[in-house]
């Protein structure tokens, strides 16, 4: 899934680094579960992802079940699914 199509900035608003954060950038392997579809005809994936953090922490923060819009989503193409 791609990161950055899921936390979009307001245009002008500054930047702030924190070292510490998440790394909300490029893309990450997750599995899919559900499709789940909005009242006006969007799609949104059910997906199980992880984020490594910035300052290289070991274990990545594992976010479960969440709702992810289709367009930050695309298929795999090795068929694999990821571990967590």
């Amino acid at each position: 899934m791609r990161l950055d199509a899921v936390l979009i900035r307001d245009p002008g608003t500054p930047c702030h680094v924190n070292g510490a954060g998440l790394d909300m950038r490029g893309e990450r392997p997750g599995w899919l579960s559900h499709w789940v579809p909005s009242v006006d005809g969007w799609w949104m994936g059910r997906v199980t992802y992880s984020i490594t953090y910035a300052d290289g922490r070991r274990v990545p923060l594992t976010l479960t079940d969440q709702l992810v819009p289709a367009y930050a989503l695309r298929p795999r193409h090795d068929g694999s699914r990821p571990t967590t």
